[in-house]
C-alpha cells in the first residue's frame, strides 16, 4: 500500500512541475510579444496556470522585475507553503523546475530578492 501512495504522490508532483513548465512557456511567449516579462502572473490572462494544479493547491508567487541578463538560477515562480509534503515547486529564470524543501526555496527566494535590490 505504501508503494501505491508513493506512486500517487510522485504523479502529483510531476503534475505540478509540468504546470510550472507550461507557465514558463507562457512567460516566454509574453516576453517575446511585449519585450519584457509581465508585471504579474495575472497579466498572462491564464487563471488556470497561476496556482498549483492539485486540489486546493496554493497560488504561485512571482518575482517580477527580472530579465534575461540576470542569472538563470534566479527564482521566477515558487510555492511557499510546503504543499508537497514539505517540498515546494520552483521555476527558475532559465526554465528549470524543481521540487525543493521549503527552507531551501525560501533561501533561494531571498537570494533572488537581494540580487534584484542591487540593480
Amino acid at each position: 500500500m505504501e508503494t501505491l501512495t508513493n506512486v500517487q504522490q510522485g504523479a502529483k508532483e510531476t503534475r505540478c512541475l509540468q504546470q510550472l513548465k507550461t507557465l514558463y512557456s507562457d512567460l516566454q511567449l509574453y516576453s517575446a510579444m511585449h519585450g519584457r516579462l509581465p508585471d504579474r502572473l495575472e497579466d498572462l490572462q491564464r487563471p488556470d496556470l497561476i496556482r498549483c494544479p492539485l486540489s486546493n493547491g496554493p497560488a504561485y508567487q512571482y518575482i517580477a522585475g527580472q530579465n534575461d541578463r540576470m542569472p538563470g538560477s534566479n527564482v521566477l515562480v515558487y510555492e511557499s507553503v510546503g504543499f508537497h509534503g514539505g517540498l515546494d515547486g520552483l521555476l527558475r529564470l532559465d526554465g528549470t523546475v524543481e521540487l525543493l524543501p521549503s527552507e531551501q526555496v525560501a533561501r533561494q527566494v531571498d537570494q533572488t530578492h537581494r540580487q534584484l535590490s542591487r540593480r
